[in-house]
């Protein structure tokens, strides 16, 4: 499974304190139909890739650093999808 935090509600403005709050999102790998990098206009940073996580039900766009983000699209499809002629 792959766990990720959620940012919620907002950081500005006239309320008491800070209202932000992580919410702990869960994505079953069995649940996955695929996992690709993808091409976006405008990266959340410089120097960011994106890539795809698609479930039957959603699909999830995820980023990180170049390298970092084909390691994690490596490690999610060999989880997600075990090659059943390996160990």
């Amino acid at each position: 499974r792959l766990e990720f935090f959620d940012h919620k509600g907002s950081s500005s403005g006239g309320g008491r304190g800070s209202s932000r709050r992580l919410d702990c999102k869960v994505i079953r790998l069995a649940e996955c139909v695929s996992v690709a990098p993808v091409t976006v206009e405008t990266p959340p940073e410089p120097g960011a890739t994106a890539f795809r996580l698609d479930t039957a039900q959603r699909s999830h766009l995820l980023a990180a650093d170049a390298p970092s983000s084909a390691a994690w699209v490596q490690t999610l499809c060999r989880n997600a999808f075990p090659d059943p002629n390996s160990g």
